[in-house]
Formats: structure tokens, sequence, C-alpha cells
């Protein structure tokens, strides 16, 4: 009987412990993503890829790649939502959202990566939010940048693409 109950234990942790998925293999196709909302948030990774190997990939593959002059994380959603494969940050609509002036300097280099990296969050987020909410496997938005000047010589142009391009920029114009 010990032997028995030992036997039938065994054999149920076997059942019960089911493999993990791998998000790289649903991506695939290989393995089809869970049935819940919850499930799917607990299997969601983000993307390993920088945003310039998509952007890259995108202009290997299309002719032509429409990206709307963006000024927000809430329209960089927006673009998402609408189909657009890419996002431009334009550095006169910043101006003239976030400041009131047309586009004449009016912000630094620093606020200028951060608007930039809350867009790429952004891009993101409405990733996951389509994977966990209706099981939809999309690429996030790559993000190009108006780097303005570069905010000076050459050392602020460097420390402005230091600063991008850990945010997830994918390029600067």
């Amino acid at each position: 009987m010990v032997e028995n109950s030992i036997t039938e234990r065994v054999q149920v942790s076997n059942i019960v412990e089911p493999k993990d998925k791998n998000f790289d293999d649903i991506i695939a196709g290989r393995v089809s993503p869970s049935e819940t909302p919850e499930d799917r948030f607990r299997e969601f990774r983000f993307a390993k890829d920088h945003p310039a190997k998509l952007l890259r990939k995108l202009l290997d593959t299309e002719h032509y790649v429409f990206a709307p002059g963006l000024y927000n994380a809430g329209g960089m959603k927006l673009a998402a939502y609408a189909g657009f494969k890419a996002g431009y940050l334009s550095g006169y609509s910043y101006a003239v959202e976030e400041h009131g002036v047309t586009d004449v300097g009016a912000f630094s280099r620093s606020e200028l990566a951060e608007q930039a990296a809350r867009m790429v969050r952004a891009s993101n987020y409405w990733v996951r939010e389509r994977y966990v909410n209706d099981a939809e496997i999309r690429n996030p938005l790559p993000l190009v940048m108006d780097m303005e000047d570069g905010h000076g010589g050459f050392g602020q142009t460097q420390m402005l693409v230091q600063q991008i391009v850990p945010a997830g920029v994918a390029a600067g114009t």
C-alpha cells in the first residue's frame, strides 16, 4: 500500500507540473498563447531587439514607412492603434505642445531625451496591452527622433546620443 501511494504521488506530480511556456515559442507560433489575460500577462516578455533593429527590418522589407509627427506618449499609442509602423518625435510639435512656442531651442537635451523615453515606453506598453487583452502579437513602433541641432557641438550631440540610444530611440535626424 505504501509503494502504491508513493508511486501514485510520483505519477501525479509528473502530470501536475506543466512545462513553462517560452515567449519566443509563442511569437514564432510554435505554442499558442494562454487562454486568460492574467496568464498572458505572466507569460509576456518585452522585445529583446533594440528598436533600431526593428526599424532596419522594416526598411529592408517595406518600400516606405510612414511615421507621423508626434509629441507625446499618448500620440505614440494612437499612432500604433491607427496602424502606423513607426513614430517620429517632432521637435516643432514638442515645442508647441509643451512650451507654447515655436521650435527655437526652448527646451533642453535632457527634456527631449526624457520625452523620447516616455514615448518608447508607451509603445512597449501598447504591445503588452494588445497581447494581454487580445492575444495579438505586435512589434513596438520604432521611434525616429528630431535631434534638433544636437544641442550644441560634437560633445553635446554625443551626450544626446548616449541618452537616447539606451532609452530605445531607433534613429535620429
